[in-house]
């Protein structure tokens, strides 16, 4: 890899930048201080210096977001506020998107990274990687619920959903897991059973919960423990 993609991919920084730095004599690479910007290196074994401070490149990049309501689940748009406009601008790396979309008025656990693969694998519906959302409806009455959710929903377009996981938590209020997201999936459900979504937030993807500390609009980067859950899931629905 060329040194000055090393840089710009590092600080997330513009080519003209990176060179600039070059060119003042702040960067080195392997205690030895760099003099061309097509200088090659290995981004896995280098150890390249900035000012002194050692610079960690990092290829893929993985995002945990607690999207807040009226935000589009979209790396942008015209008219209306995206989930990428919400970070700040040394985090907005070019190459971001969304990995699993949250309807506007939705709430919650956002992904948002650059790895295509890993996104692939945590969305594709063969792979069942299960989303947890805690529903507010607009009434309490939940009798046969856990039942159909069970057996499987039939939307009002004939397609019968993947059997889902539905716990009741509070009065009007439950937690539902789903494996599938088809096009506003769970509303769809709940209206085929005589209720109505009144609030929704996706409270969990596989098995790592969005993080209780985060508050809407905020986001951090996942923990290596994170990643690696994401990947257990991954590989357990791949054998």
């Amino acid at each position: 890899m060329r040194i000055d993609k090393y840089i710009c991919d590092t600080i997330n920084i513009t080519r003209t930048q990176a060179r600039r730095l070059i060119s003042a004599g702040k960067v080195l690479a392997d205690n030895v201080r760099v003099v061309s910007s097509a200088l090659q290196i290995d981004e896995n074994t280098s150890i390249v210096q900035l000012d002194g401070k050692i610079l960690k490149y990092t290829k893929y990049i993985y995002i945990m977001m607690n999207k807040p309501k009226g935000v589009l689940s979209a790396t942008m748009d015209r008219h209306t506020k995206t989930a990428l406009d919400l970070l700040a601008q040394k985090d907005r790396y070019s190459d971001l998107f969304i990995a699993g979309r949250l309807d506007k008025d939705s709430t919650g656990f956002l992904l948002i990274t650059n790895d295509g693969q890993f996104a692939h694998c945590l969305l594709a519906p063969k792979k069942h990687v299960a989303k947890t959302y805690e529903v507010t409806l607009a009434h309490d009455n939940f009798e046969g619920y856990k039942q159909a959710f069970e057996i499987g929903i039939k939307l009002e377009d004939g397609y019968v959903c993947k059997p889902a996981i539905f716990e009741a938590v509070s009065e009007c209020k439950c937690l539902l897991k789903i494996s599938e997201g088809k096009f506003h999936q769970i509303k769809r459900m709940f209206k085929t059973l005589g209720n109505e979504v009144i609030e929704l937030k996706r409270v969990s993807i596989g098995k790592v919960d969005l993080d209780p500390q985060l508050k809407e609009g905020e986001y951090r980067r996942l923990t290596d423990e994170e990643y690696e859950l994401f990947l257990n899931e991954i590989n357990k629905n791949n054998s």
